[in-house]
């Protein structure tokens, strides 16, 4: 017996749903342009997940998840898994992308969500910009990997 079709924008739907019952934000959009897409907006933070169907890249089909912050003087955005590392969460590779089946896709939207409601409180403070700026500060080597980052770091969620 086959599973039913998954649905992108129904499963972030149901899964962010937090963004707009306990901190307000619009949304969702929802968007198949170039990739399928899902957008929450509201007091200067626009959260982007983003579903990459290209089989032919090689990481195949994955989540990707974007946070962009205006605070009137500057506008900043960062992928999540920077984020979270930027925030000494946990290091990037913990943070969830797999999308190759349904059950894979929903266990990734699980985590994504779960790194948003872990940087909330983050995101809202006034030098949130700064952990922008450090997200995307990570050096890469000549193939384009990210440099090792400093030993004996302390995660707060290892």
């Amino acid at each position: 017996m086959r599973k039913p079709k998954v649905s992108f924008h129904a499963e972030v739907t149901q899964r962010f749903r937090f963004l707009i019952d306990q901190y307000g934000l619009d949304g969702p959009i929802g968007s198949d342009r170039l990739e399928s897409s899902v957008v929450y907006s509201g007091a200067g933070l626009r959260v982007f997940v983003h579903f990459n169907d290209d089989t032919h890249d090689s990481a195949g089909k994955r989540i990707s998840v974007a946070v962009h912050l205006d605070t009137g003087k500057a506008k900043v955005w960062a992928d999540l898994d920077d984020l979270v590392e930027s925030a000494v969460f946990a290091p990037r590779h913990r943070v969830a992308s797999k999308a190759h089946t349904g059950d894979a896709l929903r266990a990734t939207l699980d985590d994504n969500a779960l790194w948003i409601r872990r940087l909330w409180p983050i995101l809202r403070e006034p030098e949130a910009i700064e952990l922008f700026r450090d997200a995307n500060r990570f050096e890469s080597d000549k193939g384009g990997n990210p440099k090792r980052r400093p030993k004996n770091i302390k995660w707060k969620y290892p």
